[in-house]
C-alpha cells in the first residue's frame, strides 16, 4: 500500500484515480477513431462529467505532444465523412455480424458509439453526418436529434410550399424529402461499412420519426412547435429493447 500524505485516497492496492488525458501514437485516420471511441466508451464506465473537459492528446517523438482541440475533430469528422472509406472496430467486427453476435462485443460496439451533439452537427452538412451516423456509428440520441430535426425541416417546407400553391393552376411544388435522403445515405454508409447493427438503427428510428412526421403534417402550428427529442423516445419501445431481441433475448 502506498496511500499518499494528503489522505486523497490513491494506493497501488486502490488505483491511482481517473485518468487526465487520452492518447494515440499515430495521426493515422485509424488510431484517431479509435481514440474518438475510446473517449465514448470511457463515457459509459467513468460518466460523461468525466470526459467532457478530458484532453484528446496525438504524442510522437518527432512532433511532441499535441492536443486534439475540438476544431481539429470537426475537421476529422469533416475528412472522415468525404474522404474515407467508414470502418467498424476491428477488434469486433467479426463478432458484431448478422450471423455471429458476440454479447460483450455488442455492448463494447454500444458503448463506442459517437456522440454528434449539437455543437458537432451544426458545423456539418446533413450529408456528412448520414456518412458518419451510417459509416462509423453514432448513439441512439444522436441519429433520433438528426432524424427528428430533418423531419421538422421536411414538414415545415412542404407546408409552406402547400400553403404558396396557387389555385389558378393547380400546380404542386416537389417535396422536401432530406429525412428519406439522410436515410439512404446512412445505409449506404453502414453497408460499406459492413455493420448491419447500424443498418438496422437507422431503419428502426427512422420508421418511428417518419410515422410521427405524417401526424404532424396535418396537426397546427403549435403542436409542431411542442413536438420534442422526448415525444419521440416515448412513441415506441427503446430501441435498446429491440437490441435485445436481435439477440435472442426476451425483451418484454
Amino acid at each position: 500500500k502506498c496511500d499518499d500524505a494528503a489522505g486523497t485516497g490513491r494506493s497501488f492496492e486502490k488505483g491511482v484515480g481517473l485518468p487526465v488525458a487520452l492518447f494515440v501514437r499515430s495521426a493515422s485516420f485509424g488510431d484517431l477513431i479509435a481514440l474518438l471511441r475510446t473517449r465514448s466508451r470511457l463515457g459509459h464506465v467513468l460518466g460523461e462529467e468525466h470526459l467532457k473537459s478530458m484532453p484528446l492528446l496525438l504524442i510522437t517523438p518527432e512532433q511532441g505532444t499535441r492536443v486534439l482541440t475540438e476544431s481539429l475533430q470537426v475537421e476529422l469528422w469533416k475528412l472522415a465523412s468525404s474522404s474515407l472509406n467508414p470502418f467498424q472496430n476491428p477488434a469486433i467486427a467479426r463478432k458484431t455480424t448478422i450471423n455471429n453476435t458476440d454479447e460483450p462485443s455488442f455492448q463494447q460496439k454500444v458503448d463506442e458509439l459517437l456522440d454528434l451533439d449539437g455543437s458537432i452537427r451544426e458545423k456539418l452538412t446533413s450529408e456528412e453526418l448520414a456518412h458518419l451516423a451510417g459509416g462509423f456509428g453514432a448513439t441512439d440520441e444522436s441519429v433520433a436529434g438528426i432524424l427528428k430535426d430533418a423531419m421538422l425541416h421536411d414538414v415545415r417546407v412542404n407546408r409552406e410550399r402547400r400553403k404558396s400553391t396557387t389555385e389558378a393552376d393547380g400546380s404542386a411544388s416537389q417535396d422536401s424529402h432530406q429525412l428519406q435522403d439522410f436515410v439512404n445515405e446512412g445505409l449506404t454508409a453502414a453497408v460499406r461499412s459492413g455493420d448491419y447493427l447500424t443498418a438496422r438503427q437507422l431503419l428502426i428510428l427512422y420508421s418511428v420519426v417518419a410515422t410521427k412526421g405524417e401526424e404532424l403534417s396535418e396537426a397546427d402550428d403549435d403542436s409542431l412547435s411542442e413536438f420534442s427529442a422526448s415525444d419521440l423516445r416515448n412513441s415506441e419501445r427503446s430501441l435498446e429493447q429491440r437490441r435485445k431481441r436481435a439477440l435472442g433475448k426476451d425483451a418484454d
